[in-house]
């Protein structure tokens, strides 16, 4: 073969290779492609599952995706300004340790006061090694280098965020029992929660701001405290404090656990439905900056105490899980749970009063920080709070007429101390009372253990139908399960709770309904 058809073949294979390798580079393109597509539609349809969508407005998948990431998700920083935000982080670090040195050697018997505002006090400088120690990590920082942050958002998110930003057609909420996102339409939302405001008994309309009257009022009855020595200096200091007061605010958290499945799925299908939806809101009242704000704070500071040493407490969900844990329940145990429907507006002004002064005793019982005010002083501050609960929404302004409102820093304190005292009357005439096993409450939430059966329904419905608190109970009689992996070796072992008769640890436990035994798991309702 002749050097020349060689080199010819030579060439024709070198094409062929080169050819074939574009195909390929244009084929493992096109896979990665759609590789990525497909794993980005599948996040997509995960990311639906954290959010709910009740709003025309049609989101795009990279605005779904940032929604998903709920709303105490925090985007990576700009690096710009790092190291000039450490600096000034740095120089109150040494601001606080030149002020350990300087009260070092006095005896400060206000340090943990609970009304102590910060004072930014700056002393002069330290002995000679704080300082040489505070020179030498600054100058260390200063060399600091910076390294640049890997951004937890993608260009088209971030380009998302702020389009959902600038979108006033919609209000973006957290679920009311969840970490939901909720998306509704703003104009629906407004509708709703207005309704909700004009068609209840708890709230008036009012046509002007009271703030700058009620705060002079408020710092009135602080100063003659504060003549007669039941406020400290410090404490009048605190909530004398009253710039930057504005008047508090409203918004609903969307209840969407109590639209059915069906109704959903057709909003998805159909965004016109959204007219015959009502969406359920629950609503809080955020005081931050109001003129009740600090004094609020100053009644619960009283207040917390007592209600931490009722024997019913309960915490938080950590504080209940270990009362279920020291229980060691019988095969006949009975589990029962109760729901105060709208307990913080169906709880009226004169009866919070009156149980604040009922329970005066065990106030005073208590040892305090700071001077306890008389009662006549505490009560008419408290009634004061009370009628004067003032917010605003959507430019109108409205007043609280009943109950308390859920958001201020007293309420839950208020709440549960009078809660307390309806639920000791329901006990005293309970018949069942010796078989109680459990009585636990948190807010409006109450869990109950009978030792047997031979006490539940009507015996406990009965006291509840005959009790005149304002509130609507709703009474849940839910089977208990004992695993029967646990009941060889521990036959008294209360592990959890399910009412799912399909579960391989399902025991049945009679209820009562209508006064007879029957089947298994009854929803009482109780006006």
């Amino acid at each position: 073969m002749s050097n020349r058809k060689r080199s010819l073949r030579k060439r024709d294979k070198k094409k062929r290779l080169i050819k074939y390798k574009s195909k390929l580079r244009i084929h493992n393109n096109n896979k990665g492609h759609l590789k990525r597509t497909k794993h980005f539609h599948e996040n997509v349809k995960k990311a639906l599952n954290y959010i709910e969508v009740f709003s025309r407005e049609n989101l795009t998948n990279y605005e779904i995706l940032v929604l998903a990431k709920g709303l105490k998700f925090i985007p990576s920083p700009d690096v710009k300004y790092i190291k000039q935000n450490l600096l000034r982080d740095f120089d109150e670090l040494g601001r606080k340790m030149r002020c350990k040195y300087h009260f070092s050697d006095k005896t400060n018997a206000d340090t943990n006061h609970p009304f102590r505002i910060k004072s930014g006090f700056k002393p002069s400088l330290a002995n000679n090694t704080i300082e040489n120690y505070l020179f030498a990590t600054k100058m260390e920082i200063c060399r600091l280098k910076i390294n640049k942050v890997r951004n937890n958002l993608s260009k088209h998110e971030r380009a998302a965020l702020k389009t959902l930003r600038s979108n006033n057609n919609i209000i973006i909420k957290k679920a009311d029992k969840n970490s939901s996102t909720v998306v509704l339409d703003k104009n629906l939302y407004i509708k709703q929660t207005l309704n909700f405001l004009n068609n209840s008994i708890c709230y008036e309309q009012i046509h002007e701001f009271n703030t700058n009257k009620i705060s002079e009022t408020i710092q009135k009855m602080i100063k003659q405290l504060h003549k007669k020595e039941y406020i400290d200096d410090i404490t009048y200091k605190y909530l004398a404090n009253n710039a930057n007061i504005r008047v508090g605010r409203l918004y609903m958290l969307p209840k969407i656990h109590k639209i059915n499945h069906e109704d959903r799925e057709k909003i998805k299908t159909n965004k016109d439905f959204l007219k015959n939806i009502d969406i359920p809101g629950r609503p809080i009242v955020s005081l931050c900056n109001s003129p009740i704000e600090k004094i609020g704070q100053f009644i619960d500071h009283f207040l917390k105490p007592v209600v931490s040493q009722l024997w019913t407490y309960t915490q938080d969900t950590t504080s209940f899980i270990n009362k279920i844990e020291q229980i060691r329940a019988p095969d006949d145990i009975i589990m029962c749970t109760f729901d105060i429907t709208s307990m913080y507006n169906s709880l009226t002004h004169d009866e919070i009063l009156q149980a604040v002064d009922r329970a005066w005793y065990k106030i005073c019982r208590n040892k305090h920080e700071i001077p306890l005010p008389p009662k006549k002083d505490f009560l008419r501050i408290l009634q004061f709070i009370l009628c004067n609960n003032e917010f605003e929404f959507n430019n109108l302004i409205f007043r609280q007429t009943c109950g308390i409102p859920m958001g201020a820093p007293m309420s839950p304190s208020l709440a549960d101390l009078r809660m307390f005292e309806i639920i000791t009357n329901i006990l005293d005439i309970f018949p069942f009372k010796d078989n109680l096993a459990l009585l636990s409450i948190y807010r409006d939430d109450g869990f109950i253990l009978f030792n047997s059966t031979c006490c539940g329904g009507p015996g406990y419905a009965s006291p509840l139908s005959a009790m005149r608190s304002g509130a609507r109970e709703t009474l849940v009689y839910i089977p208990c399960i004992i695993p029967p992996s646990r009941r060889n070796v521990e036959p008294n072992y209360l592990v959890t709770v399910d009412v799912d008769p399909k579960s391989p640890t399902y025991c049945k436990v009679p209820y009562f309904e209508d006064g007879e035994r029957g089947g298994v798991g009854v929803v009482q309702h109780i006006q």
